[in-house]
């Protein structure tokens, strides 16, 4: 009996193994098409000609593109695309495009 019940973890294991995996690839997946879009969004609202180059650990700070217009751009973008509103404080420690997502959370 008991390696009847043996087997049957084991196939159960399996499977929930491979149903982590899917999930996790999905979550994966999900936050690459959105970290693209939030970068492309992002790149709209500083007025950046090309996405490229652009990454979640890119110091938006550091871009030529950056100045207090493109802050108060990037403050607007949360607002009206995220429904999120920025607190300075918050923006104030962000340095990087990562850090400007997770404050979407």
């Amino acid at each position: 009996m008991t390696s009847i019940i043996g087997g049957i973890g084991n196939r159960f294991s399996k499977y929930y193994m491979l149903k982590m995996d899917a999930n996790y690839l999905f979550i994966k997946l999900n936050y690459n098409m959105s970290l693209q879009k939030f970068i492309e969004k992002f790149a709209e609202a500083i007025e950046m000609e090309s996405v490229e180059g652009l990454k979640e650990g890119t110091r938006f700070r550091d871009l030529d593109e950056w100045n207090s217009l493109a802050a108060l751009s990037v403050i607007a973008m949360f607002d009206e695309e995220y429904d999120k509103e920025l607190k300075v404080p918050d923006f104030k420690q962000a340095n990087t495009i990562g850090d400007l997502i997770n404050l979407l959370k």
